[in-house]
Order: C-alpha cells, then structure tokens, then sequence
C-alpha cells in the first residue's frame, strides 16, 4: 500500500497545485508504488514522471510511455524485470518481456508473445501470434496460439497445446494425462515425451551407460509405464544402417525398484533394481542389452545401486555396430 504520494517539480511543488500546473515527479514513501494511483496521476500529468526509490522504478515520458526499471521505455508499456500479476494478463498488441512473467490469472496477447526469462500462466494462455520464452514456459491450462511456438527451456502444459504454426522446445515438453480409478474422481499426471540413448561398440563394447534416474521415473514410473524400443545398427556389416529392433511396455516402481518387461517381446522379464543381483530386462541378439546391472570390460559388477543400463555386447561381432536406446511415455 501507499503511505504518502506528494508532486513536485523543480520549483517544490505541492499536492494541491497539481490541476494548476504540470508535475514532473512523484515522490512515494511507502512500500510499493498503487498502480491505480498512478495510472491516475499519469492521465493528468502533460510532462515527464518519474517515480522515486532505490532504482527510479516508474517513469512516464512526454509522449506517454511508460517504463518499469526503466527511464528510456521504448514502448507504451517497457518493463525491464519480472513482471506478476495476480489477476488476468491481457494485451491488445505485442508483449514483448525482458525478464521473467508470472502470471496468477489468465493470459491473453493479441498479438506476439515474447519473454527473455521464465513465463509462468496459472491459467490459460491465449496468443494470437507467436509465442516465443528463452526459459521455461509452465502454463496451468489450455494453451492456443495461433502461430509459432518456441521455447528455449521446458514447457510444462495442464491442458492441451495449440499450435498453428511450428513448435519448437530445447528441453523437455511435459504435458498430463488424465487417469481414473473405478469410480473414483478424474485425476491427472505429468508425462514426458521421450529419451534416446546411442552406444557404439567401439567406445562402449563391454561396458554399460545408465539411464538418468530422473528420466527413467518420469517416463516409466507412473501408472501407464513406457515403451522401449531396443534396436541395433551395423551389428553384422556397415551396411545395415537401418535399425533391427524389438519394442515393449516397461513398468518402474519408485517405491522399491521392481520392474517387470511386457510378455509381447520381453516374455514377461521381472526384477528388483539394487538388490545386488544383475537382472536383464531383454537381450536383443545377444548385442544389446536393457539391465539392472552393471559391467565394465565384459564383466558383470552387480546389481549394487538402483539404475537401469543400456549393456553393448559381443554377440555380434562388426566394430561399427551400435545400440540404440529408445523410451517413450
């Protein structure tokens, strides 16, 4: 809240002669500056304002701009910073942001979309052109943007996304999926699209590369698990560039690290990660291997921590050869 707003220009100017003359700044003593007050202020105001603190952290110039961490806006509205909103965000035109936005409502832009930093929406977010974040993008709702849409983090989606044009994420696009339990009420999680692990027999024959444990819990530790695709390239000759393979639903348990391979390709594999025996998931031409254990040199070390492994084995005998690793929500 405002404790005390006083006018003044160059020459001291006091509250009373604002409709008299033209301010030049307001001067505020409490905490945090009342948007309403000052949008009030501006309107009357036919000069430069300039709002007083530490950082001089509203300024509106002659021709009706106004910067937030700004004294040079270049627009009608130029926040340099993070931006919240409790309420809904709406814009007629384009949004272009510095800093971060955190929004507790909805989020509406008619226009372009574009954020230097992380873009939270608790509701939905509405763009009628493109959608453009550095960071992440966390959105609590629907999601339509008419063009493209390009997120250079994570983008995180309770709802659906619309997009008319491209979409692009550098990082992880995690979305949920809805799941009911008899006549229990509609719940959802969140679901991940996918990782992809190559080894090649010349770096990796022998040996084992673990999957992330983060990564192995968000795609296959929820209640639909995932599907594998255990494939192989070059595992005879350098002419099988296209891969052989096999695929099969895989199911992870958090608690206690039981897993178990669908009966489809898997033959219904079972076993406990991190029970000090090695257990394999599939063995795919005795090349390539899904496993809880680990190996180095040809030789077995154990089950001794949790993890699964993608194993490169012997059974084929061409140098080039490769095993490819696929996981998909």
């Amino acid at each position: 809240m405002v404790d005390r707003l006083a006018f003044e220009d160059r020459q001291g100017m006091s509250p009373e002669s604002l409709p008299k003359a033209s301010p030049r700044r307001l001067v505020t003593t409490g905490p945090a500056l009342a948007l309403a007050a000052v949008a009030s202020v501006v309107l009357l105001a036919t000069g430069p304002l300039r709002a007083q603190g530490a950082a001089e952290a509203l300024f509106s110039d002659e021709a009706g701009r106004v910067g937030i961490g700004t004294s040079k806006p270049e627009t009608r509205l130029d926040v340099d910073g993070n931006a919240r909103i409790k309420g809904t965000l709406e814009v007629a035109g384009d949004a272009p942001i510095t800093g971060a936005l955190d929004v507790g409502g909805d989020g509406r832009v008619g226009k372009t979309l574009d954020v230097g930093g992380n873009a939270r929406i608790n509701g939905t977010l509405d763009v009628a052109g493109d959608a453009h974040t550095k960071g992440s993008l966390l959105v609590g709702g629907e999601t339509p943007i008419s063009s493209q849409f390009d997120a250079r983090g994570n983008g995180h989606l309770g709802g659906n996304l619309h997009a008319g044009g491209d979409a692009r994420v550098d990082g992880m696009l995690n979305s949920r999926a809805r799941y009911q339990r008899d006549d229990e009420p509609e719940a959802s999680y969140e679901i991940s699209p996918r990782y992809h692990l190559s080894l090649t027999a010349r770096k990796y024959g022998g040996r084992t590369r673990t999957i992330p444990m983060d990564t192995l819990l968000a795609l296959c530790a929820d209640p639909d698990g995932c599907q594998i695709r255990l494939a192989a390239t070059r595992w005879a000759g350098d002419g099988q560039t296209a891969s052989g393979s096999v695929f099969f639903t895989f199911y992870y348990s958090a608690a206690d690290g039981n897993w178990r391979a669908s009966e489809t390709a898997a033959a219904g594999a079972t076993g406990v990660d991190g029970n000090g025996r090695t257990e394999h998931a599939f063995n795919l031409w005795n090349a390539c291997f899904l496993t809880d254990g680990k190996y180095d040199r040809f030789v077995d070390q154990g089950d001794k921590e949790k993890g699964m492994q993608l194993l490169v084995w012997n059974g084929q005998v061409n140098a080039n050869r490769t095993c490819e690793l696929t996981i998909i929500d």
